[in-house]
């Protein structure tokens, strides 16, 4: 339990919106905790949740880049 209270969680804002990538940087803590449950029934569960993590942080990743890029052609 220690490992998850080394990364508590930053209070809401009061419009209780969280930027996508300090939501996914908390949560990847997460998946380590499985691990100290000691049993692979939780295996799948880790995996879907660092799948999740890391489709999320691609799929952001390439929307700023097409953003960037309908921006720059728009304005050529």
């Amino acid at each position: 339990m220690a490992l998850l209270l080394d990364q508590l969680f930053a209070p809401l804002p009061d419009n209780n919106e969280i930027a996508t990538k300090t939501f996914l940087e908390s949560v990847s803590h997460l998946p380590p905790f499985f691990d100290c449950l000691g049993s692979k029934v939780f295996a799948p569960i880790k995996a879907d949740i660092n799948g999740n993590i890391t489709v999320s942080l691609r799929t952001k990743s390439c929307i700023i880049n097409i953003f960037l890029r309908i921006v720059s052609i728009k304005f050529l």
